[in-house]
């Protein structure tokens, strides 16, 4: 009896012993590498500790909690890492974790602090984080960044990174080039790429095949990676910080600025991998600086085009906002003004093609096309043409009418009468599609009139007053990217996106039309112009080509910038040329020079005219009359020498 008490005695014992050694492992410290799981973990990339309560140690990184407490914003937590000499030898999981702790309300910490931290783990859209219970501060220590290069070999190669404090930069010491800042202003964010801004597929390459084109995207999606600001909120201010002064108009974040890295926390987040910048983001303003005038040409006359980003001035006389497109106010009308009036000054141009000007001819005096006009008459001194600008009046004789085509928008041609004058015995000439049953291809239609079709053309021939020498001038805007066509005018996935098929019906229709001399002029001198909508190697660019044209901005890398796929992560915005200047064969010879004018497509959305999503306390700063994000295209501007063959 007394051996079994004996034994009973000793067994409680052991249980107990046994119990206490379970209770204190469940509180025992766990390897935040443990709390991450390497790439052999089968919950891999999610947490194998998902939904459970463990207790971490390391050092803060990042602290970004609310408030003064949060040094570098404003994500309700921060970032804590292991020590390097606690990282286990052939570790292949991240040794940081983000830390939630809903604004500063459990223990607020500072970089440098050394932390214990009780919570649970949870994946919150690919983003590991504990939620803390609770944070003693220990100690204090310093953790130099991880040194990381773009491109990586694959996209997951972040994921062992995720959440550490590194630096970022090209591979080689090539440095990291800005490659997109649609979100700058509203969400704080930049995207940045290794190997120079990236181009849009079909800009460099045929789009001939679907897998291609993916395979390209992933591959750039290597490049990328997105600055963001440590916050959270939308419209945010102050607003983000470049080379330590807030972004505004005259501090501007360009595309193909370029930085030799940026220090921070890496993070996955809306899809995404960012950095969270814990040192000032560094920029060199030089590789890409704005210049206030056009590009310098040559030739006796220059001819420019610009898409004026839906220029509608109301009811012409102070009211009639919201417009259909454009302005929502008076006060924004101004302000688009003034910053479209100078960049039409800037570009220095005798004859210039507008794209997306208010169709409304019918109005006479208080159309938006006779505004602009107004605007270049009312400042002579600004302009080598004086006061003497004019618009081509598709609404008075021979052509009588009230709107070029259905849509809203329509193109037009304003020119300076000291310069040049529509050439004598010629009138202007449009082409719809009640015009394309007598050019023998009457089964294109709808090409220029109706819903999802291109805009309808405006030819104009020229006289040049000092030589007498004539040209002529087409303005074009074919049919956009957007919405879903059908058959052959489906996006295939190739690159070219939708509408294909009826760009290169407006080519087929342009050529049979100009082939019958629709101006008057039998003279061959043609110059082609406008928002072609399709990039350098796409079939209505290469149809042109093919039939004769010059590209004249065939070596220009972009006019405009937009995602390679939109909505699909990373989104990587790509850069292409949609806007041309296309010169016959025998005006070809006579050129003197053409550039792209790169005042808008390299500038943040978040200067334009516009006041939506602009707080107060910034909407002045981010806005100046200068001709920078007047639009979302670049200007092109051609020098011609005419008669010197």
């Amino acid at each position: 009896m007394q051996l079994f008490k004996r034994t009973w005695f000793l067994s409680v014992v052991m249980l107990l012993i046994v119990g206490i050694s379970i209770t204190q492992a469940q509180d025992s410290i766990i390897l935040i590498t443990d709390v991450q799981g390497d790439s052999n973990s089968e919950s891999y990339p999610d947490s194998p500790f998902e939904e459970m309560t463990v207790t971490i140690e390391g050092v803060v990184t990042g602290d970004f909690q609310d408030g003064e407490a949060g040094a570098q914003g404003d994500l309700n937590g921060f970032y804590v890492q292991e020590e390097a000499e606690d990282v286990p030898v052939g570790n292949t999981a991240s040794s940081a974790i983000y830390v939630f702790e809903r604004r500063g309300t459990v223990t607020d910490v500072s970089v440098g602090d050394v932390v214990q931290v009780t919570g649970t783990v949870d994946e919150i859209r690919g983003l590991t984080q504990l939620e803390a219970a609770s944070v003693t501060i220990t100690g204090s220590s310093v953790l130099e960044p991880v040194e990381l290069t773009l491109p990586v070999t694959h996209i997951d190669d972040w994921e062992a990174y995720e959440n550490m404090l590194v630096t970022v930069s090209g591979a080689d010491d090539t440095p990291l080039t800005v490659n997109e800042t649609f979100d700058l202003g509203r969400y704080g964010s930049i995207q940045v790429a290794s190997g120079g801004r990236v181009l849009n597929y079909s800009q460099v390459f045929t789009p001939t095949d679907r897998d291609a084109f993916e395979a390209y995207r992933e591959a750039m999606g290597l490049r990328v990676l997105v600055i963001d600001d440590g916050r959270s909120n939308e419209n945010p201010v102050p607003l983000p910080s470049f080379n330590g002064v807030p972004f505004s108009a005259d501090n501007t974040v360009r595309s193909g600025y370029t930085l030799d890295s940026v220090t921070g926390i890496l993070e996955f987040r809306f899809d995404e991998w960012r950095i969270q910048p814990t040192e000032p983001v560094m920029m060199n303003a030089d590789s890409n600086p704005r210049t206030d005038v056009a590009p310098d040409v040559g030739g006796d006359v220059r001819v420019g085009v610009m898409n004026v980003l839906n220029y509608f001035n109301g009811n012409g006389l102070g009211d009639g906002y919201p417009t259909a497109r454009g302005a929502d106010s008076p006060e924004e009308f101004e302000r688009q003004r003034e910053k479209t009036l100078s960049a039409l000054r800037g570009l220095n141009a005798d004859i210039m093609g507008l794209v997306e000007i208010e169709n409304d001819f019918n109005t006479g005096i208080n159309s938006a096309v006779q505004d602009l006009v107004n605007g270049l008459n009312a400042e002579p001194d600004l302009t080598r043409c004086g006061a003497n600008w004019a618009y081509v009046d598709v609404s008075a004789e021979p052509l009588n009418l009230d709107r070029l085509g259905s849509d809203s928008i329509a193109v037009g041609v304003i020119y300076c009468q000291a310069m040049v004058s529509i050439a004598p015995n010629t009138v202007p000439a449009v082409l719809e599609d009640s015009q394309l049953d007598a050019l023998g291809i009457g089964e294109l239609a709808p090409v220029f009139n109706g819903v999802d079709t291109n805009r309808v053309p405006l030819a104009v021939t020229f006289q040049e007053n000092a030589s007498g020498e004539i040209f002529t001038v087409v303005v074009n805007h074919f049919k956009s990217k957007g919405g879903s066509g059908d058959g052959a005018n489906a996006d295939s996935g190739n690159g070219a996106a939708s509408w294909n098929q009826r760009r290169q019906d407006a080519v087929t229709a342009l050529d049979a039309w100009l082939a019958t001399n629709p101006t008057g002029s039998d003279d061959p001198d043609i110059l082609q112009v406008g928002d072609f909508n399709a990039y350098a190697m796409e079939d209505p660019i290469l149809d042109l080509v093919a039939l004769g044209y010059e590209n004249l901005v065939a070596d220009a890398t972009h006019s405009y910038g937009f995602p390679l796929a939109l909505g699909v992560a990373p989104e990587t915005q790509s850069w292409g040329t949609l806007d041309y200047a296309f010169a016959s064969s025998t005006l070809s010879t006579q050129v003197t020079g053409a550039a792209v004018w790169h005042i808008n497509a390299d500038e943040p959305v978040y200067l334009d005219y516009n006041v939506e999503f602009k707080p107060d306390e910034v909407t002045d700063s981010l806005y100046d009359t200068s001709a920078f994000r007047s639009s979302d295209h670049d200007p092109i501007v051609v020098g011609l020498s005419l008669g010197n063959d």
